[in-house]
Parts: C-alpha cells; structure tokens; sequence
C-alpha cells in the first residue's frame, strides 16, 4: 500500500493524519507492507516504521506505484487551489499516475476545496470521477463533490485523526513540569495567513483580557515549526504573563496536553479537533472553509474569521462559554464518539478496497 500526502514537513496536523491511517490499517491487518512518499523519507520511515520514498524522485515514485496493489491519497486538505496550484497538481497527478496504472486508488478522508480558478476545478473533477472511492472528513466537502460531479462510491466519515489516543498523563507531566507550566491554562493554537497583524494585535488584547478575567494562565502552541514565530509575535503584543511551548510535540503528547488545559482556542484546524478529542470547550476562529465544516459538523459556532475578528468578539465568545465549559466539552465529547466510528470507516472501507470489496484478509 502507498500512502501519498503532506508528509515529511513535521506540520503536526498532517503528522497526526499520516499517524492515524497507518495505525487504522494495521489494527485491521497487521501484514500490510506500507510505503510513505515523504519530503523526508528517512525520518518518516523512522518515526512511523514504514518504507518511504522521497516524493519528489519521479522515477521512484512511479516504481512505487507501479508495485504498489493500492494508492491512497491520504488526509487534509490536499485538493485545493488556494495554497497552490502546484501544490494541487502534484497530488492530482500521483492520483492519475495510479489510474493509468490500474492500481485501486482511493481518497481517505480527506477535505475538499477551496478550489477557485474553473480549470482547477475541471481538471479535478476529471481525475476524482476516476478513483475508486472517495471517503470526506466533513459533510460540507460532499456539497464541492457534487458540484465537481463526482458522486460514485463517495462517503462522509470523518477526519483520520479522531482514532488517535492521548499518551499518557505521566508522560503529560512530565511534558508540562519541564515547560515550567503549573495549574490551569487556556491553550492557543495560532497560525500565520497573510501576515495579519490586525490579528495578532486583536488576539493579545484578547488573551490579556481573558487571563484577568479568568485568571487562568495562556499557553501557545505551535502545530509546525513557522507557528513559533507566529506565537512569539502574538504574544509580544502581550502585558499580561504568558508561555509559549518549546517545540512541537508529536500528536499523542499535544492531544494530552490539550486534555489538561481548561479550553482550547484555534485557528489550526487540528487544535481544535485534539480540543474535542480531549472534550475540551473550543473557540474556533475560521481562515478556511474547513474550520467552518469542522465545527458545523460538532455543533460549534466559528468566533469569527481571522480577516475581521475583534478582541471584544473573541473575549464575548469565552465569557459565554466559561461557566458551562465542563458541560459544553462532555457535550463535544459525546458528539466525538461518533466520528470516531467513522473514522475507522476509513480504513474498513480501504481494507475492503483492496480486497475486492469483503472487509478483512483476503
């Protein structure tokens, strides 16, 4: 089995994705030989106990996918064009590369979109009514799908990531005593987007507003190497106390150190899926339709959007919250439950792929 995505880049989202197929398909069948097309094959294949290719070796991708029995294009947000067009390309032709070549080729929970210019989309949709099957982390990628016209064998699950488990909460203290952070703390997750420094103004006006109401300690954490520097700028703009953790940690240990905070605030859409993994209450403040679908989908209303969101909007949402945030993160949590089941879906469903539609080894 080949797995193509956004790998090798240490992004903690994608990290968390990749993590998460691999450990689904091998609890249902422990004899899967997998191969990762990374940007760095040597630590994926280290980190994760798997083959990996560089992906941008042409020809030993396309040995890999000429020997593989199946290609999966695996998590986030890979087609799309806002990030890049490139960046849509490459993963629309491994995808083709494994139609020609007559592989089952199968899109595992994935999210759909942004795609902007109409040859983008053409070029899609063309390639996407191909495979043979498509499974979508959130119900509001199915309306972009219709849209495309791709509508065989396509199915809403939900995001790989909600099969991953906390470590532990001794390896959690451990983690929390050597970043000097005692007691309680609100967590948030920041990313850069069009270097918004309204934004960060806003955000830290919040923040020091939410510390002195609350009295609650305010946590930054990076999901990717770039969000520490987006960290530091926030909190510069800071007069209240504040920590900003010291790496970025693997999925397992940021999803218990985000099941120890009081609630979660994020604009990176795996923060707020680890708050409600964790059943944490979650602020979440919208850069891309994805936030959107997430929190449509757990009955969460976004704070606003990163372009026009106010430190009176983000402080009012946290107020409404506060007092009911035990009960508004078992009522998450209760809602989790059930995307975790479909979340399995995803790898019963590429199982069953592979092995000429009948779940398990053939």
């Amino acid at each position: 089995m080949l797995i193509s995505g956004y790998y090798g880049f240490d992004n903690l989202g994608d990290e968390a994705v990749l993590l998460s197929i691999i450990k689904t398909l091998r609890s249902l069948d422990k004899s899967l030989e997998i191969t990762v097309l990374s940007a760095r094959p040597d630590v994926t294949a280290a980190r994760y106990g798997v083959k990996a290719i560089n992906r941008t070796d042409f020809l030993a991708v396309l040995r890999s996918i000429f020997r593989c029995d199946m290609l999966i294009s695996g998590g986030g947000s890979l087609f799309q064009d806002i990030t890049s067009r490139t960046s849509l390309f490459y993963y629309l032709s491994v995808v083709f590369l494994g139609i020609l070549l007559r592989k089952k080729v199968m899109v595992y929970g994935q999210g759909m979109g942004p795609l902007i210019d109409n040859m983008d989309k053409k070029i899609t949709s063309f390639v996407l009514r191909r495979v043979d099957m498509i499974t979508l982390r959130d119900s509001s990628s199915l309306g972009l799908l219709n849209e495309l016209g791709v509508k065989r064998n396509v199915h809403v699950t939900a995001d790989p990531v909600f099969t991953l488990a906390p470590s532990p909460d001794a390896r959690i203290r451990e983690i929390l005593d050597a970043e000097g952070i005692h007691g309680n703390y609100i967590l948030i997750a920041p990313r850069s987007w069009y270097d918004n420094e309204l934004f960060r103004i806003e955000m830290a006006k919040a923040a020091d507003e939410i510390y002195l109401k609350t009295g609650v300690g305010v946590v930054y954490c990076p999901f990717h190497e770039d969000d520490m520097e987006e960290c530091r700028s926030i909190a510069g703009f800071m007069k209240c106390p504040y920590h900003i953790l010291s790496k970025v940690y693997s999925p397992e240990d940021m999803i218990g150190i985000v099941s120890f905070s009081d609630m979660v605030i994020g604009v990176r859409l795996h923060s707020l899926i680890f708050g409600a993994l964790a059943g944490r209450a979650i602020a979440g403040i919208s850069y891309d339709p994805k936030i959107n679908g997430f929190l449509k989908d757990i009955g969460v209303e976004p704070v606003g959007t990163m372009k026009t969101v106010t430190a009176e909007q983000i402080v009012r949402y946290v107020e409404s919250i506060w007092d009911g945030r035990e009960r508004m993160g078992r009522e998450i949590k209760a809602r989790v439950e059930i995307l975790k089941q479909k979340a399995y879906e995803n790898g019963e469903l590429a199982l069953s792929l592979i092995n000429g539609g009948r779940y398990g080894k053939s």
